[in-house]
């Protein structure tokens, strides 16, 4: 009887042995592991380094593409407005000279210098208005990328400029020469036909200048105007070199 009693002793404890293991097998296997950690999502959290990279772009296309430094020559017909304009015959020609430094593709700053001649008549007598300018002005070029060809060729622009413009106002049949300058506003618009990209371009301008000279209310020329009001405007064609 012991020996068989013995022997079903160890039948069962080794059973439950088994068992016992296996239970601990499933409780491990149900236990919840933490995984891989998952990187995050990217540019999450790093919208500065986003906006950096995006600078660079544009910064690395505007070294490929853009334009930087131009010199322009230009020439045209400036024409006075109002009772000013009554009595000025159009001057032709008017010459341009212009420097055009790039901020990026779409803003410019540019500046220039011109000259003007203007004759009239008065009292049977021959008169001659020369005008000098110089300025500074702001291009806004618009973004044609995704406009029709003609559009994209030809480079449409705004501009808005100020400056001083000298005026002698003579006669050599007078003893006497009137001089002043005055303080002028321009805007306009225009556009660039190149010749050769980012080397050469043609240009059309057309913009009107306000300006107060201190003789706007003189009635000096009375037998032809009542006063000198009034501003300008020119239309120029031109030639702009770029580097």
């Amino acid at each position: 009887m012991q020996p068989k009693f013995t022997s079903l002793f160890a039948l069962l404890l080794a059973l439950g042995t088994s068992a016992s293991a296996q239970d601990g097998a499933g409780a491990k296997s149900q236990d919840p592991s933490p995984g891989p950690v998952l990187p995050l999502q990217e540019g999450y959290g790093s919208f500065g380094n986003q906006d950096i990279t995006l600078d660079d772009e544009q910064d690395t296309l505007y070294m490929q593409y853009g334009k930087f430094f131009a010199i322009g020559l230009g020439l045209g017909v400036q024409e006075w407005g109002g009772n000013r304009g009554k009595l000025y015959e159009p001057a032709f020609p008017r010459l341009d000279v212009k420097v055009q430094v790039w901020l990026d593709f779409q803003f410019a700053l540019e500046l220039g210098l011109f000259y003007a001649s203007h004759s009239f008549v008065s009292d049977n007598l021959p008169w001659t208005a020369n005008v000098l300018g110089y300025g500074a002005g702001l291009k806004y070029y618009f973004d044609t990328r995704d406009a029709a060809a003609p559009v994209t060729f030809s480079n449409p622009f705004l501009v808005v400029g100020a400056g001083n413009m000298n005026k002698t106002v003579s006669s050599p049949t007078a003893s006497t020469t009137d001089a002043e300058s005055a303080f002028t506003f321009n805007f306009g618009a225009g556009l660039e036909f190149p010749l050769k990209h980012r080397a050469s371009y043609v240009t059309l301008e057309a913009r009107y200048n306000t300006v107060n000279f201190n003789d706007k209310f003189s009635s000096e020329f009375s037998d032809k105007v009542p006063n000198l009001t009034g501003g300008f405007f020119n239309v120029m064609i031109g030639v702009l070199f770029v580097w």
